[in-house]
């Protein structure tokens, strides 16, 4: 059925990924990816991206593994992380 008040946001997003070469799966990443750097559970991440298994959602955070990862390193050597900003 036709809904125009979701229908014309949503083509809206369309158009605007088209002009920027971005696939809308892509902000289905980064959505995830921003989710888990405010430390947002793993499991609750998921959910609201609508991944069921662990193992494909590994592959939207591995930046955020990497980040958690440099943030622990920092930790282990007693060093407080940059402050530019975020993590690489």
């Amino acid at each position: 059925m036709f809904s125009p008040p979701l229908y014309f946001p949503g083509l809206l997003i369309v158009h605007m990924c088209v002009m920027w070469h971005v696939h809308p799966h892509q902000l289905r990443h980064t959505f995830a990816t921003s989710l888990l750097l405010r430390e947002v559970e793993s499991l609750h991440a998921r959910t609201l991206i609508r991944h069921k298994s662990e193992a494909s959602f590994k592959r939207c955070a591995k930046r955020v593994l990497s980040a958690t990862a440099e943030r622990a390193f920092y930790q282990s050597i007693g060093e407080e992380p940059p402050q530019n900003g975020e993590l690489k």
